[in-house]
């Protein structure tokens, strides 16, 4: 992981400044009065907790109140005094030998803070005075220390290669001050906690579009696809442990556009188009022996179908033939090495994508004659039934789309406007969809895939040509890395 280097900046160990804008918040059982008298020395100093309002009164121009609390972290810690309107009061901070650290004039009737440099488990005091005689017995003031907490949000901007183009880093809590303090004297520099740059998730070693994309055992596989070069054979392996892509057997059938699903830790490359034509062949791919067997071929021969595994049976659906394009849904047997058909979808299409949810398969966006798709359907498996569900926003072709936590997301894609960047996801309680953070890099016949608790947009083609380029998309944050 990347770690940002920065020019180091300088805290002051003790500083006072006005906090009018930040008010602390404070439940009223968290209030705890000071009204045993006399605290008035550092042997009867009343015991507090951080983050526990006290209350007190400095009843007249000789009073003093004092108070004791350990620190619980090293680093700044805040100190809070509001005093009665229209008074003076000053606000001194001892150690545990009682040797004066800072010391501040407080009174403008609202909270200001004293910061110090407090080292965790140490003791430290907080004595309260009158100044010119300032006092009230009936105004009560309020005080309370907690560890002073510094915040960063950083966003990133990467070029179409994932090259890191800008940052920016919002800093809340921050503090900066000059090396001299007039109350204590010179103090020691200290460097904040500066963020770290989110890692980015390796590149492929090929850049490639239209490949099949699975997700086994913890590992992403990338296989075949086309570039400049044309149809591929390559498979590469991305291991998320590593952020590296290693090679595994080629596919012995080169094709893009093909249709990839896993089972019982086997991987199963179907269909697609070749270096003749379309294609109905079916490989099988054994991750622990390394090798591929070729298995009965799909029924029908298409390209820009999409395959999805459900209840040990696989399942595709749509695509290009020969004769134009495509509602036939076929479902591969792996044990049974055989084909059957089931319902075809409502709309024939291409270049759609379809995701597993709650036991239900959707199939997502596409394209038919010179119509880019928006319509999403649903089939269950029990009825043998597609059902029509609300249409994504954005119409499109080639996109990605996966299942996270209950949501479907569709990514990316192309339609009559150009290569999308568009995120959009799917409740499948509300029937309804809402846009998201648009992916950094705009591409279209990419392959996306959960994994971890991310999606993974792979690959694809934009303006700039073929890509290698990987993101990974985190729903929590609605970020981007």
């Amino acid at each position: 992981m990347k770690n940002w280097n920065s020019k180091k900046k300088t805290f002051l160990a003790a500083l006072m400044i006005s906090t009018a804008a930040v008010p602390i918040a404070i439940s009223a059982s968290d209030i705890t009065s000071s009204e045993v008298e006399p605290n008035d020395g550092f042997t009867n100093a009343i015991q507090m907790l951080e983050q526990v309002k006290q209350e007190g009164f400095i009843s007249s121009g000789s009073d003093k109140d004092y108070y004791v609390f350990t620190a619980s972290k090293d680093g700044l810690t805040t100190v809070t005094l509001q005093v009665p309107e229209n008074k003076d009061y000053n606000l001194t901070i001892y150690d545990a030998q009682q040797n004066a650290i800072v010391s501040g004039l407080l009174g403008t009737g609202k909270p200001e803070n004293i910061y110090f440099h407090s080292v965790k488990d140490q003791q430290y005091y907080v004595e309260v005075i009158s100044v010119n005689g300032d006092a009230s017995a009936t105004e009560m003031y309020t005080l309370t220390a907690e560890p002073f907490v510094t915040t960063f949000d950083t966003s990133y901007v990467y070029d179409n290669n994932g090259n890191l183009v800008s940052s920016k880093t919002s800093v809340t809590g921050y503090i900066k001050a000059d090396d001299q303090d007039t109350e204590t004297g010179p103090v020691d520099p200290i460097d904040p906690i500066e963020p770290e740059e989110p890692t980015k998730v390796a590149s492929m070693q090929t850049e490639r579009r239209a490949q099949g994309l699975v997700e086994l055992n913890g590992k992403i596989y990338a296989i075949g696809g086309k570039n400049d070069s044309g149809n591929l054979d390559s498979v590469e392996v991305y291991d998320k442990a590593t952020n590296k892509w290693t090679s595994a057997q080629s596919i012995p059938s080169p094709r893009s556009n093909v249709a990839t699903a896993e089972y019982n830790g086997k991987i199963y490359a179907i269909g697609g188009t070749d270096d003749i034509g379309r294609t109905g062949i079916v490989e099988e791919y054994d991750p622990i022996t390394n090798t591929w067997t070729q298995r009965q071929e799909m029924p029908t021969a298409r390209s820009l179908s999409d395959a999805v595994t459900l209840n040990g049976k696989i399942y595709v659906m749509g695509g290009r033939t020969d004769s134009g394009y495509s509602d036939v849904v076929e479902v591969y047997d792996p044990v049974q090495n055989s084909w059957t058909t089931v319902a075809s979808l409502n709309t024939a299409r291409s270049g759609l994508s379809t995701v597993i949810m709650n036991g239900q398969i959707y199939a997502i966006g596409g394209r038919l004659d010179n119509n880019y798709l928006s319509t999403v359907e649903v089939y269950d498996v029990e009825s043998n039934v597609w059902i029509s569900k609300a249409n994504m926003p954005t119409e499109r072709i080639n996109l990605g789309a996966a299942e996270l936590h209950g949501k479907i997301y569709a990514i990316g894609g192309s339609n009559s406007t150009g290569y999308e960047d568009v995120v959009e996801e799917y409740d499948p309680i509300l029937n309804t969809w809402l846009s998201k953070t648009a992916m950094p890099t705009e591409r279209s016949v990419l392959e996306v895939v959960e994994l971890d608790g991310e999606i993974y947009a792979i690959g694809g083609r934009n303006d700039n040509g073929n890509l290698s380029i990987v993101e990974a998309y985190t729903a929590e944050t609605d970020t981007w890395r």
